[in-house]
């Protein structure tokens, strides 16, 4: 009524009156009529809106779930409930997606890290390079059994290292270098290998298109005779670190067979480029220099476990992710922290033995039982004593570390790939082996390799069905359907709305424009794009007042269809994304008058009527040379002395004044044919008569005034001296 706000006539015997019929007392049955009749009312707007201008199909659905989320507190309770669970499930899955896939009997086998982190395993446990997963030494909880790669080897010696990715350096943060640029490949240099001490190697591939790594045991290297790819044979490519390389053209999942055996590599020990460290153990490395090479390994192995203690505790690996997430460096961390697993401890140790001058570098990979390879990968040091072959360095605790197992200490052969170790090592300690004092092993000697290793606890008893069934998630999810049940079955009164599709949509925006307060509770008023535009598209209530408030409101009247039928500005603004309303709608037209939209109509005719003069030539002039970027004109259909127009904020593309603060001046001012007259004469004196007025009629600041006007003053009074005139 009167369209200026809404009304709802409440009649209850509930209400209890005071003095009249037409005062009501505040009361619980009064307040919840009135709740009940703005419910409504928002109900009778809202149709009546879709109505008149209905929505588009696709936007439909989301307006019904904000309009539900917004008016419903139960519906916003159980959406919040929805996202915290969905949010919940999302990090427990991040920290112990390996536990709860076996808990609930879903996912495929997944190759846990005893010391690298981030590798996922494969489908059947297949392989693919290492790089695609492993991102650096970060500490990992082993908090699942783990499963070995789809890999056999004969003879089934345990203890072989099969190194599957190189890495000579890590940046300051730990991140590996571990990209094969094809440039960087050369032709594998073959080693035959006919003896017993050859490795023969089945590897099930499951690898994309692309470069790919072998894994092949420390020390030895690739009889090229002997690599099958399926029953054809392939050719193998070297990197720059020593590694084979294979080069699929295809994605391929096949049995690779190939055949190592021990041998020196054909090039050199690379050049030592040693990694930062503190100063403290760089002198401490650069001391055993002068040792033989044995003995520099014995002395910085026991050095590392010294500092860093194995631990693959969520408590360590909760300490280093706080700290890289700081930016503090991979060494920095770890030597502070005094904890972490296996390319932990090894990855400083390659930066020692590096300043020892051992060339040395970070391996990591898979360590051989029995035929197969152990469920977890392994990070380890390889070293090289002068041309020897590449040898095993261990810094992690074991029965038997393989850094500590040389025929000078133990007493044990020596084999080809350096020494050999006798006892299993799988990344994470069976039992604690006594060290010499100093060591930092800080855990029990007889604590169950099990908790060591982290192995997972024994499932529940049942089949996949019955353990999803025990799950928390699934009982979370089943009483959020249940509660979703249960909401959309209840019944609620229906009342018939009558809507008239002729109702004056101009008359409610203005009211909500004058009364905002009223519509309050009807969000879809101020939300909802009701307010046409000049290019066929809409704009809300809230989107016009917040561009009124910035001066990028626009209004024309000439609109035909679409741009078509608009004056050039109006076209050239809707071209660079101003919002320019439809002034020949209702709509638009009292959304315009009421939040004072600029016209562009009464732009485009002062500017299509304005025109230049010498004078204003010679002030347009001193306006570029001091860098404003005005433009002064002279019109003959100003109502005003003075009109200042900023096209900046049109983003014009096409017209010459895009970008530019035009000022029109009345082409019949008195003052402008004063400075014209003047103008042969004394032509200074003259722009700087002209820019005078138009600063004072700008109200521009002092500062800005004294900096136009100063240098045109000097130039007036010089003119005048040479002409003999007064200043």
């Amino acid at each position: 009524p009167g369209r200026i706000a809404p009304q709802a006539l409440l009649e209850s015997d509930a209400i209890e009156l005071v003095l009249s019929r037409s005062d009501a007392r505040e009361s619980p049955a009064l307040r919840r009529l009135i709740r009940l009749a703005q419910r409504e009312l928002t109900r009778l707007v809202n149709r009546q809106i879709d109505a008149i201008r209905p929505l588009p199909w696709y936007l439909r659905a989301p307006h019904a779930i904000a309009g539900a989320l917004r008016n419903s507190l139960v519906w916003r309770m159980l959406t919040a409930s929805v996202i915290g669970a969905v949010i919940a499930f999302g990090l427990g899955w991040w920290m112990w997606g390996e536990h709860i896939a076996a808990t609930i009997g879903v996912g495929g086998p997944a190759i846990a890290v005893a010391g690298p982190g981030s590798y996922v395993g494969q489908d059947s446990g297949r392989y693919r390079d290492l790089a695609d997963f492993y991102r650096g030494p970060q500490v990992d909880v082993l908090d699942s059994e783990g499963a070995s790669i789809a890999m056999r080897y004969t003879p089934p010696d345990s203890g072989i290292h099969f190194a599957a990715l190189i890495i000579e350096h890590l940046d300051a943060d730990g991140t590996p270098r571990t990209q094969l640029r094809r440039d960087e490949l050369a032709p594998y240099i073959n080693s035959p290998c006919a003896d017993d001490s050859c490795v023969q190697i089945e590897l099930d591939l499951d690898a994309p298109p692309g470069l790919m790594r072998l894994p092949v045991p420390t020390g030895h290297r690739v009889d090229l005779a002997s690599v099958r790819l399926g029953d054809r044979p392939h050719s193998v490519l070297e990197s720059i670190h020593g590694e084979a390389v294979l080069e699929l053209a295809k994605a391929t999942r096949e049995t690779l067979r190939y055949t190592a055996g021990p041998a020196t590599p054909p090039r050199p020990p690379p050049t030592l480029d040693p990694d930062p460290l503190p100063r403290e153990l760089r002198k401490a490395a650069e001391a055993q220099r002068d040792k033989p090479v044995a003995a520099r390994i014995d002395a910085l192995v026991a050095l590392v476990r010294a500092r860093v203690r194995y631990s693959t505790e969520p408590e360590i690996q909760a300490r280093h992710r706080e700290a890289r997430s700081r930016g503090q460096g991979f060494v920095e961390r770890t030597l502070e922290i005094g904890a972490g697993d296996c390319d932990m401890q090894n990855g400083v140790l390659a930066a020692l033995l590096k300043h020892a001058k051992v060339p040395a570098r970070l391996a990591v990979g898979y360590i051989g039982r029995e035929g197969r390879t152990s469920p977890w990968l392994h990070a380890w040091v390889e070293y090289r004593d002068g041309a020897g072959p590449w040898r095993i360095a261990d810094a992690s605790e074991s029965s038997a570390p393989p850094a500590l197992v040389t025929p000078e200490l133990q007493g044990v052969g020596e084999g080809p790939d350096g020494p050999v170790v006798t006892a299993e090592d799988t990344g994470a300690p069976t039992t604690y082996a006594e060290l010499p004092e100093g060591t930092g092993a800080s855990a029990p000697p007889d604590e169950p390799a099990a908790a060591v290793e982290g192995a997972a606890e024994p499932a529940p008893e049942g089949g996949a069905l019955a353990r999803a069934l025990r799950s928390p998630p699934v009982w979370a999810g089943s009483g959020v359907a249940l509660l979703l049940l249960l909401l959309l079955a209840r019944q609620s009164t229906r009342r018939q709305i009558a809507v008239d599709r002729e109702q004056d949509l101009a008359g409610l925006l203005q009211g909500a424009l004058q009364q905002p307060d009223a519509f309050r509770a009807m969000p879809a008023v101020f939300q909802r794009p009701l307010i046409p535009l000049a290019d066929g598209k809409a704009i809300s209530l809230d989107r016009a007042r917040a561009l009124a408030a910035t001066g990028a409101l626009l209004r024309t009247g000439r609109r035909v269809s679409g741009v078509d039928g608009t004056t050039h500005l109006t076209a050239d603004a809707i071209a660079g994304g101003a919002t320019v309303l439809d002034d020949t709608s209702p709509e638009g037209q009292a959304v315009a008058d009421a939040l004072g939209a600029i016209d562009l109509d009464e732009w485009d005719g002062l500017l299509a009527d304005a025109r230049t003069t010498p004078l204003l030539d010679a002030v347009n002039h001193h306006f570029v040379t001091s860098g404003e970027r005005w433009r002064v004109l002279a019109s003959q259909a100003l109502s005003v002395p003075l009109k200042s127009i900023d096209l900046a904020q049109l983003r014009l593309r096409r017209a010459p004044l895009r970008g530019k603060r035009v000022v029109l001046v009345d082409e019949r001012s008195l003052w402008l044919a004063d400075c014209d007259a003047l103008l042969t004469e004394s032509p200074k004196l003259a722009v700087f008569s002209a820019i005078e007025v138009i600063v004072e009629r700008l109200d521009l600041a002092p500062e800005q005034r004294a900096r136009l006007l100063s240098e045109l003053a000097g130039d007036a009074i010089r003119e005048a001296a040479r002409r003999g005139g007064v200043a």
